[in-house]
């Protein structure tokens, strides 16, 4: 639902935060049609030159499949962006990384 209002925000954006579940292979399948939408066919150019951390959620999760797989599944090495790309495990629920990742940013 949100996703039909994120281009009245692009001109405000300073990175782009793109938050994946980690332990559920479905959603890495919808991540990954948003994500070649996004940056392999119509990336608005507000957004070009944005940095774009990608957090995998859930790394307390037994289900979690870990960043390397993320990154592959993805294709993360394949974004068409002029900026800088990282990739952290995080967990919302323990907070785990999250302090790293708002460093980053």
């Amino acid at each position: 639902v949100l996703r039909k209002i994120w281009e009245k925000y692009y001109g405000q954006c300073n990175a782009i935060v793109f938050v994946v579940n980690g332990a559920d292979q479905n959603r890495l399948e919808e991540a990954q049609t948003l994500l070649d939408k996004l940056y392999n066919e119509s990336l608005p150019t507000e957004l070009v030159d944005l940095p774009v951390l990608f957090l995998v959620n859930k790394s307390d999760d037994e289900s979690f499949i870990g960043v390397d797989s993320v990154r592959q599944h993805l294709a993360l090495g394949s974004l068409h962006c002029n900026s800088q790309v990282e990739i952290m495990q995080v967990s919302a629920k323990s907070k785990e990384g999250v302090q790293e990742a708002s460093t980053w940013l």
